[in-house]
């Protein structure tokens, strides 16, 4: 009955909440999932992808006006494709469309 749920705080908690809440970094919400919708976000998704809670898919980190964006920061053994990309909200980095295996995740809702 609480697989799912029993599966993210396992994943959290394997993380560390401290480690989690030091890769959500200071920009924006502190939290895992939507307040408005409920689902899961960017953040939770590259947790259980890569072990780590950052906000942002694309490779390494990025200078924006002063701030440091940290991306994926290593090559990934499940890949990640989104429709966003196509519609130029967002471009995955090489870490995760290129993944050492041959298995990952699509998302394809654009919203």
């Amino acid at each position: 009955m609480y697989g799912v749920l029993s599966f993210l705080y396992s994943a959290v908690l394997t993380r560390g909440m401290g480690n989690v809440t030091g890769d959500l970094g200071a920009m924006g919400d502190n939290s895992l999932i939507d307040s408005t919708f409920g689902h899961g976000n960017q953040s939770l998704l590259n947790l259980l992808l890569t072990g780590v809670a950052t906000t942002n898919v694309f490779d390494l980190s990025k200078d924006v006006a002063g701030l440091t964006l940290i991306g994926v920061q290593k090559q990934n053994d499940i890949g990640f494709l989104t429709l966003l990309e196509a519609l130029r909200y967002l471009k995955v980095g090489h870490f995760l469309k290129c993944p050492n295996s041959q298995s990952g995740l699509l998302d394809q809702s654009p919203t």
